[in-house]
């Protein structure tokens, strides 16, 4: 009988901190995530951002949750078009997305599959997690990037979240000049979609030019076009937000003969340009 209470003390014990550890874990991802909201609304995200390969980010995202998978029984699929063309992006925050999206997916599919998929489309790359879960009502679609909201049934016994996530993954996703949304049917699956800019490596191609053929085609044209009549040197204007970009058009352009004005935006190029008439607006 001693033995008996002893066991069951123990196997008591052992279930009470089962209970304490999963409730601190729960409860640091919600403060882990409130963070996240805070730091992204204030702007203080130190966002590290590199060249990517769409590619990597999925499949580190994928190994990630591989466990998910194997605990629910589903199928873990992916469907990458060959040679999709880099991004831009902070590698680390791409990938807690498709995690994060791949997890919401497993957490509400019971059988079936969950496919991440990616594709370019136009001058984007687009990241698709498809499953065959439950689904979501078309009134509730616009709510899951809600902050504190979740949706759909709250009877039943499907896993709690902070109702955080995907709130983080749109700000994340629109940092990056992207953009976040999700389709489903109710019973029949659900696909969220993000996009990100492919990369256009223009800076670097600018500074591999012939220099000589660019300022020839450069003299060509202040020769047949001439926007003012002013004397003196030809005038371009440089249009850029990048303040060492500007410097360097100018620390290249300056040598060859041509006077230099800066705007540092949209805007502001338009007013320099009414007002300076340059030749050329770079």
């Amino acid at each position: 009988v001693s033995d008996k209470k002893v066991a069951k003390a123990v196997g008591q014990v052992n279930e009470n901190l089962d209970i304490i550890i999963a409730e601190g874990e729960r409860l640091t991802t919600l403060i882990n995530d409130v963070l996240d909201v805070a730091k992204m609304e204030a702007g203080k995200i130190d966002w590290k951002m590199q060249k990517l390969d769409v590619q990597g980010i999925i499949e580190r995202a994928m190994l990630a949750t591989s466990s998910l998978f194997a605990k629910k029984g589903l199928a873990q699929l992916s469907d990458i078009a060959p040679e999709l063309p880099n991004v831009t992006g902070d590698r680390d925050r791409l990938i807690q997305v498709v995690i994060n999206l791949i997890s919401n997916a497993v957490k509400f599919t019971d059988a079936g599959f969950v496919t991440c998929r990616a594709r370019r489309k136009r001058n984007e790359v687009i990241v698709s997690v498809i499953d065959t879960g439950m689904g979501i009502a078309e009134e509730d679609q616009p709510k899951v990037f809600e902050k504190f909201k979740q949706v759909g049934d709250t009877l039943t016994d499907k896993p709690k979240g902070t109702g955080l996530g995907l709130s983080i993954c749109k700000q994340i996703v629109e940092h990056h000049g992207g953009r976040l949304w999700v389709e489903s049917q109710r019973g029949k699956g659900s696909e969220f979609s993000f996009s990100l800019p492919i990369l256009i490596e223009s800076v670097n191609e600018v500074v591999s030019l012939n220099k000589a053929r660019f300022f020839e085609q450069l003299q060509e044209r202040s020769a047949l076009v001439k926007f003012d009549e002013t004397p003196g040197k030809p005038m371009i204007l440089v249009v850029d937000d990048e303040t060492s970009i500007r410097k360097l058009l100018r620390q290249e352009l300056e040598p060859e003969g041509y006077l230099i004005r800066e705007a540092q935006d949209g805007k502001d190029g338009i007013q320099k340009t009414h007002k300076e008439r340059p030749n050329l607006i770079l």
